[in-house]
């Protein structure tokens, strides 16, 4: 082998290898020198290193235009020559839930004069604001600025004002959508994402009407009213005739208001404890002074007109209910005398006049009375006192005349309860001769009944002694006819003696044979027939019932 060509060998062998190890330089500095891969909450800005220069103002360049890009690096992976272009890695920017951002643009195309806000495009602060949330913003074409969001708790209400936009109409009150002032549309309770140079928002309480009272609602805005006309129709300003029920009312105070007025009842003390005395002189010149009490209330069907004529419940106080008792009292009770003030049918007469006149009054301007009521009357004690004592007399004789008469009722009643008592003993005594006679012919009568159960007695028992009489007369006859049948049938009455004595005789009789002398039974027969014969007899007779002879 020759020399050269063993060179050319380890020349290609070289060459190859630096041609691989410059592909693996080029390689690793192409992968990790030209490679931008932005993470999920990062984004990159490029400038260009060559190009055109920028116009003058200009911030961003476009493609093309050395500097600054416009647009921004986010997601994916991307390779640029770190020759010709550098870049700046930045992180995402997060706007918490309490919070707004208004974005301010450094570049763009100028605003035309008297413009505030500008759309996209436009170089100041931006019209659209960001809510909430995370955000790729190019540090060199927008600045950011937080603020507070528009926070409407719970029993409130935002109004709104526009701060930019055309002027509204000469007399218009209220702002239409695009023109500057306050709007009629409301903010209820919530939060909101206002653009602060673009709206201002005042937190005002919402109306209230509680219970036991009506809102009444006066229209800020709309036509006005016709001449002679009091309460103000849809579409017209001034007092509607339709108040608030009790509840709670989210009013633009600049386009209406709701005033409660209450409808329960008020009390109204004019006494000397409140320097709220009346005085007036009597009929006959003596100073008088009274304290007096008033209950009222405004009614349902008339607070609208109330309220137009009169005002809140102050204005009531001040314009009707006191100015008219104290007027009242005064004409009324200059009429009578001092006298009649202190007791008596003129006292009585002057409340019941200043109560009805009080009350008629009020009801012709919408206000009921409900209870007048003349506390204390305090007269001079120069005549205070006769009049009193005079007065003391009277009823002292009052007193004593109808003691009389109650003496004498109690006299009376004495009286008839004497003779209620001796009616009542005399009935006592009537009452008691009746039941004696009573009694005694219960007794008469009870006598009679057993004198006739005595009697009907005895008629039994004898007619019971004749039956049982005439019964053993019957028997005994049969027995002795049988007697006579069976003597009859012996023939003679000793044979049938005879027989008899021999029928009982066999019954009791044990015969024993002996021996016998003269004189016994077998030996003298005819005196033992007259002795049997006689025995018979003596039987016959004991069972007849007939005494022994």
């Amino acid at each position: 082998m020759k020399f050269g060509e063993i060179d050319r060998g380890k020349m290609f062998l070289w060459g190859a290898a630096a041609v691989s190890a410059f592909l693996f330089v080029t390689g690793m500095w192409w992968w990790y020198g030209w490679r931008i891969e932005p993470t999920a909450n990062e984004f990159y800005v490029l400038i260009a290193q060559t190009g055109d220069d920028l116009p003058a103002g200009k911030i961003l360049a476009e493609p093309g235009q050395k500097g600054v890009q416009k647009e921004i690096i986010s997601a994916g992976r991307h390779f640029y020559n770190p020759v010709l272009w550098d870049w700046e890695r930045h992180t995402m920017i997060t706007i918490p839930p309490d919070e707004v951002g208004v974005v301010v643009a450094k570049d763009g195309t100028e605003l035309p004069a008297g413009r505030i806000l500008a759309e996209r495009g436009e170089k100041g602060i931006q019209r659209e604001v960001l809510t909430p949330g995370s955000y790729r913003i190019h540090p060199y074409h927008f600045e950011l600025q937080r603020h507070k969001a528009i926070n409407v708790p719970p029993g409130s209400i935002g109004i709104q004002t526009a701060l930019i936009g055309v002027e509204p109409s000469e007399g218009q009150i209220l702002a239409k959508k695009g023109e500057r002032g306050i709007l009629e549309d409301i903010l209820e309770p919530g939060t909101y994402y206002l653009n602060p140079f673009e709206f201002k928002v005042e937190i005002v309480k919402a109306t209230v009407i509680e219970a036991g009272s009506v809102g009444v609602v006066t229209a800020l805005t709309g036509r006005p009213l016709p001449e002679g006309q009091l309460l103000a129709r849809e579409g017209e300003r001034g007092v509607r005739e339709k108040a608030f029920e009790p509840g709670t009312y989210y009013l633009n105070t600049y386009a209406s208001r709701a005033s409660p007025i209450s409808l329960r009842s008020h009390q109204l003390e004019l006494t000397r404890d409140k320097g709220e005395e009346i005085e007036f002189p009597s009929s006959d010149g003596f100073p008088i002074e009274i304290d007096a009490a008033i209950e009222w209330r405004v009614r349902a069907d008339k607070v609208a007109e109330v309220f137009v004529r009169l005002g809140d419940e102050k204005d009531i106080l001040d314009k009707v209910i006191r100015p008219n008792t104290r007027s009242i009292s005064r004409i009324e009770g200059s009429k009578y005398s001092a006298k009649e003030f202190i007791g008596g049918a003129g006292r009585e007469k002057f409340e019941e006049t200043f109560h009805a006149q009080l009350r008629t009054v009020c009801e012709a301007k919408g206000i009921e009375i409900l209870r007048s009521l003349v506390r204390k009357i305090v007269v001079p004690e120069q005549i205070a006192k006769p009049i009193r004592e005079a007065e003391v007399a009277r009823q002292e004789k009052l007193r004593n005349e109808e003691q009389i008469k109650t003496e004498e009722s109690a006299a009376q009643l004495a009286e008839k309860k004497a003779l209620v008592e001796q009616r009542k003993r005399q009935v006592e005594a009537e009452t008691k001769k009746i039941e004696a006679k009573t009694e005694a012919e219960k007794e008469r009568e009870v006598a009679q009944i057993s004198v006739m159960t005595a009697k009907e007695k005895a008629e039994a028992v004898k007619i019971t002694a004749g039956a049982d009489a005439e019964a053993t007369r019957l028997r005994l006859g049969a027995e002795a006819e049988g007697m006579k049948m069976k003597v009859q049938a012996f023939g003679t009455g000793e044979a049938f003696a005879m027989y008899n004595f021999t029928q009982m005789l066999a019954e009791h009789t044990t015969f024993v044979f002996a021996p016998v002398g003269e004189g016994t039974f077998w030996t003298d027969p005819q005196a033992f027939m007259r002795m049997a014969t006689q025995k018979v007899i003596q039987q016959s007779q004991n069972k007849s019932g007939e005494p022994k002879k």
